[in-house]
């Protein structure tokens, strides 16, 4: 009986040591290893996107008789310089303008009466960031690949707001700062031998932000904020195009 009870044991010590020296695979390996961008190649690309909305008598929820217009223009160009093969550094650049004129919005809750009449709000932002780009091709084809994209910037913006929902017509001016540090991850595809269609999602980032706000010519305000965190947020998804030189 001892003899059968120290076999047992000694093989499963046998495997355990075994196990422990099998090398787990999460089939990164498969991945291929030549080139998909190659050393001095020079990237160019971004997106531009516009919109533009327009309620009449408009309800949501509760709050009816929404009448408002405005829109929304943003352009985003991107550089970049292959250092090194699938590893690239460059910047981005961005400006965006804002319009929301909002004439009348309504809502009723417990028998009480909320209103916004005559808002008025236009505002313009530019922002940079110098990028650092890791690429990890996918399958044997080298047409699709992963990205990794680490962005490193800030912006600056002024913004005017006109309240003249009472007799007494309030305006504001404010300049807007923010400063972030963040990762974005995506992924594209080649739509031909130079011009790639790509998607990426910002998801990890600390940002510090600030406002400067003066009413009237004579009150002064501010406020400033903080964030850090891994935030899944779709409506940063930006799609875009890029040329491979």
């Amino acid at each position: 009986m001892k003899k059968i009870l120290a076999t047992v044991l000694m093989i499963c010590a046998l495997g355990v040591l075994d196990a422990g020296a099998q090398r787990f695979d999460r089939g990164y390996e498969n991945f291929p290893t030549g080139e998909f961008i190659p050393k001095g190649t020079w990237v160019i690309g971004g997106n531009i996107s516009y919109t533009q909305h327009l309620n009449d008598s408009y309800k949501f929820l509760i709050i009816e008789n929404i009448n408002s217009n405005g829109y929304n223009v943003a352009v985003n160009p991107m550089f970049l310089y292959m250092f090194k093969t699938n590893m690239g550094i460059g910047a981005r650049f961005s400006y965006d303008r804002g319009l929301l004129d909002f004439e009348n919005a309504e809502a009723n809750v417990a028998d009480i009466s909320l209103a916004v009449r005559n808002y008025y709000k236009v505002s313009q932002n530019f922002a940079g960031s110098l990028v650092y780009r890791l690429y990890i091709p996918l399958g044997n084809a080298q047409r699709i690949a992963m990205f990794a994209e680490a962005q490193m910037g800030g912006s600056g913006g002024v913004a005017k707001i006109l309240d003249a929902h009472s007799e007494d017509v309030k305006g504001t001016y404010q300049n807007v700062y923010s400063m972030r540090l963040g990762v974005n991850p995506g992924i594209l595809a080649f739509l031909a031998d130079n011009v790639a269609l790509e998607a990426s999602l910002g998801i990890v980032g600390v940002s510090y932000s600030w406002t400067d706000q003066n009413h009237n010519q004579v009150e002064l305000g501010d406020r400033s904020s903080f964030g850090a965190g891994l935030v899944l947020n779709p409506l940063k998804l930006s799609i875009g195009v890029s040329i491979y030189l």
